[in-house]
C-alpha cells in the first residue's frame, strides 16, 4: 500500500508517497505547525513529488562528482561532522546527501529538482515507520530552494513576516537583529498574523509581490496558532540593531540589494539560479519600500510601523 502526503507550501504543491505508514513529526512545535500545511487529495498533478524507499546498506555517494556542500563551521564539529548536505552530478539527474535526526538521508533529484527518489538508511527502530520531520524539516527545505531558483518561483528569506489585516510586513537582517523579538511583540500585542520568524518564501504574481509561511521556524513557536499563511507585501525593513527609540532611514537601490542579498536562501553552485534570485531581489527592492530600522524593545514599534506605511515610498538621496 502507498500511503500520500500532500503539503501546500507557498502555492507549491508537493507530494511525498512512501509504502511506510506515517509517524508523528517531532519535535512537538514542529508536530503542530507543518499541520497547517497538510491538504486533502487534489487531483491536480503535484509540482514536487517525492518517492520514499527504505535501505538496509548505505547508498553510495559519487563523492568524485561533488559539486556543492554545505559545512557546519564550528570548531565543537571534527571534520567528518562539519558536511551537512552535499550535492553531486550523476548522470541526467543529481545526488543530494545528508544526515538528520542521526538517520542518512540520500536521493536522486531530477535535473529541475521537482521529482526526488529518498533512500532512508534504514534502522530497527525504524523499518515499518516514516517520520514526517525525517524528510520536511532539513530535505525539503533544500529540495523547494532548489526548485523555487530552477523554475524562477520565488526565494526563501532568512526574516520575519507578518499579516497586518491587508498588508505584509517583511523584517530581515542577520541574526540576533531582532526578527524574532518582532514577532514575538506582534504576536503578543495585536491580532496580526505571524506567518514565520526564519524563513519566509516570497513570489511574485504580476506586479505584486506576495510573503508565505513556511513549515520552519526559528525560536519563536507561537505563531503556527494563527492560520493565515501569506500575505501581499506592502513594505519592509532592515533591521540594524535594537535602540533607545525607534528609527527608519531610506536605503539607496545598492543597499536595498546588498541587505536582502546575504538574507537569501540559494544555490550557489548554479550561475543560471543565482542570475535568477539576483534579479528578483533587484525587482523587489525597485517594486517594494525598503527601509533601515533600528528599533526599541515594545509594543510602540508596531505603531510605528504602521505609521511608515501610510507614508510615501522614502528614498535614499544618493544614488547607486
Amino acid at each position: 500500500m502507498i500511503h500520500k502526503l500532500n503539503l501546500l507550501i507557498g502555492g507549491i504543491f508537493i507530494q511525498i508517497q512512501s509504502p511506510y505508514p506515517n509517524e508523528e513529526p517531532r519535535p512537538a512545535h514542529f508536530r503542530k505547525n507543518i499541520a497547517r500545511f497538510f491538504v486533502p487529495p487534489s487531483p491536480g498533478k503535484p509540482e514536487i513529488r517525492i518517492q520514499i524507499e527504505r535501505l538496509k546498506r548505505p547508498f553510495p555517494f559519487p563523492s568524485k562528482s561533488t559539486v556543492f556542500q554545505t559545512v557546519r563551521d564550528h570548531p565543537s564539529f571534527s571534520r567528518s561532522r562539519r558536511v551537512i548536505w552535499k550535492l553531486a552530478k550523476k548522470g541526467d539527474c543529481y545526488i543530494l546527501a545528508g544526515n538528520y535526526w542521526g538517520k542518512g538521508i540520500a536521493s536522486e533529484v531530477s535535473e529541475d529538482f521537482g521529482e526526488a527518489t529518498v533512500f532512508l538508511n534504514g534502522q530497527k527502530e525504524l523499518q515499518e515507520t516514516l517520520r514526517i520531520s525525517d524528510i520536511t524539516h532539513d530535505f525539503l527545505q533544500i529540495l523547494l530552494i532548489h526548485y523555487l531558483a530552477q523554475k524562477e518561483k520565488g526565494i526563501l528569506l532568512h526574516a520575519t513576516g507578518v499579516g497586518d489585516g491587508r498588508k505584509g510586513f517583511l523584517f530581515y537582517g542577520p541574526t540576533r537583529s531582532g526578527k524574532t523579538t518582532l514577532a514575538r511583540l506582534w504576536r503578543r500585542h495585536t491580532p496580526a498574523h505571524i506567518l514565520g520568524d526564519d524563513r519566509i518564501l516570497v513570489r511574485r504574481e504580476e506586479k505584486q509581490f506576495f510573503i508565505h509561511a513556511t513549515p520552519w521556524s526559528g525560536e519563536f513557536k507561537e505563531y503556527c496558532e494563527r492560520e493565515q499563511t501569506f500575505a501581499e507585501l506592502s513594505r519592509a525593513f532592515f533591521l540594524q540593531g535594537h535602540s533607545p527609540s525607534n528609527r527608519s532611514q531610506p536605503l539607496s537601490a545598492r543597499e536595498r540589494f546588498e541587505s536582502l542579498f546575504p538574507q537569501c536562501f540559494l544555490p550557489f553552485w548554479n550561475r543560471p539560479a543565482v542570475d535568477f534570485v539576483s534579479r528578483f531581489l533587484a525587482d523587489l527592492s525597485a517594486a517594494v519600500p525598503i527601509e533601515g530600522l533600528e528599533f526599541k524593545d515594545d509594543e510602540k514599534v508596531i505603531d510605528y510601523v504602521r505609521s511608515l506605511s501610510q507614508q510615501k515610498t522614502r528614498r535614499a538621496a544618493l544614488p547607486v
